[in-house]
C-alpha cells in the first residue's frame, strides 16, 4: 500500500478495510490480534507509548477492520519496516513482520502470499 489511505477489499464474502494504525486500535482489537503470535502483556497506557515511539521512528503498522453496528474492530495487522541501504546506492528495503489474523480467521483463507 503505498498510499496511507484506507482501501476496501471484500474476501470470503465478507468486506473489511486495510489502514494504517491508529492509537483507538489498541482498545479495538488490536492487542488480541497480536496475542496469537506471542504473549503481549502490556498495560494499555504502555501500549500507547510504544505506539508512539513506533510512529515517531518510522515503523508503519497496517490494520484490517471490519465495522459492525458502527463499531470497528481490528481483525489483522501487519509491520512494515523501511530501511535505507548503503548498497543499491542508497536504496531503501522493506521488511514485513508481525502479520497475525485473529484467532477465529484462523484458516479460512484470510491470509495468502
Amino acid at each position: 500500500m503505498e498510499s496511507s489511505k484506507p482501501r476496501k477489499f471484500s474476501r470470503k464474502g465478507q468486506e473489511f478495510v486495510v489502514r494504517l494504525m491508529k492509537g483507538s486500535d489498541l482498545d479495538n482489537g488490536l492487542l488480541e490480534v497480536l496475542e496469537v503470535l506471542a504473549d503481549v502483556d502490556l498495560a494499555p497506557s504502555d501500549a500507547r507509548k510504544v505506539f508512539w515511539d513506533r510512529l515517531r521512528t518510522g515503523v508503519r503498522t497496517f490494520v484490517a477492520t471490519q465495522s459492525k453496528d458502527s463499531k470497528e474492530t481490528v481483525i489483522g495487522t501487519a509491520t512494515l519496516l523501511i530501511e535505507r541501504k548503503y548498497i543499491h546506492r542508497g536504496g531503501r528495503v522493506g521488511h514485513i513482520e508481525d502479520v497475525a489474523v485473529r484467532g477465529d480467521l484462523h484458516g479460512m483463507g484470510w491470509v495468502q502470499r
